[in-house]
């Protein structure tokens, strides 16, 4: 690398056991953005917040959340002082004045909410979400919860370890409704798998263009016509983005 030449701080402030891969995997991925650019070098410096107060930051009660966040430790800081960029879920408060250089937040996740409330328009930060890269563990989590739910996996588990059996059953998904509130990447996700296992599918989507379609889906609504849907459905996945529109749409 050229002595002279600035050097690309990125900064990553996810726990190292969110990721699954093995070490040698996450070296390797390391090893190959470095051969992109020379330049970009990386750092490991976790931040996580509490998902209540992820929440509470989410629907932009800055106020609220700041007496309750713990101030970052020095390690922290002193990553945050030379980042250029940065992968997180959470970040602390006051990133204008911690994070002086940094020019690029990319979110591991969909939402963003929380991290507008960091201070990041001060510096004109650039903010990017995650939306779309989780869609498939979580369309298939979705499922295998109905699945669960339906087939009394949870009794099944029981009378195993009480060694005892009772003829049981539970209900078929084929020929089930579900309701998607919310037809983006993991609604459509969603989609296609409940379509494989024979479910009729409905889907509410904030913008419907006329004749729009999809060959997932048996019938979309407009969200002003979330409650008819709802009627219809024997399950519903919630995949609404949180937005003032969106917040307490649901309160179970």
């Amino acid at each position: 690398m050229d002595p002279m030449a600035e050097p690309i701080n990125i900064c990553i402030c996810v726990p190292s056991l969110w990721d699954a891969r093995a070490p040698e995997e996450r070296a390797e991925i390391l090893r190959k953005f470095r051969d992109l650019d020379e330049r970009i070098q990386f750092q490991a410096a976790a931040y996580v917040d509490s998902i209540d107060i992820r929440a509470v930051r989410g629907q932009g009660r800055r106020d609220e959340a700041r007496g309750k966040v713990a101030p970052p430790t020095p390690d922290l800081r002193a990553a945050l002082a030379e980042a250029h960029i940065i992968l997180a879920i959470d970040l602390p408060f006051d990133m204008d004045v911690l994070a002086p250089n940094l020019r690029w937040v990319q979110s591991i996740g969909a939402g963003v909410g929380q991290l507008q409330t960091c201070g990041l328009e001060k510096n004109n930060v650039l903010l990017t979400s995650g939306a779309g890269i989780a869609s498939d563990p979580i369309a298939e989590f979705v499922l295998a919860r109905i699945l669960s739910h339906w087939k009394l996996f949870s009794l099944y588990d029981q009378m195993q370890k009480e060694r005892r059996w009772e003829p049981t059953y539970g209900r078929n998904l084929a020929g089930s409704t579900i309701g998607i509130v919310g037809f983006g990447a993991i609604g459509s996700a969603i989609a296609w798998r409940a379509k494989a296992w024979g479910m009729r599918v409905l889907a509410t989507r904030r913008h419907l263009p006329a004749g729009f379609a999809d060959p997932a889906v048996d019938r979309f609504y407009p969200p002003s016509d979330l409650k008819e849907m709802l009627a219809s459905a024997d399950a519903v996945a919630l995949c609404a983005p949180e937005t003032p529109e969106t917040y307490q749409m649901f309160n179970a």
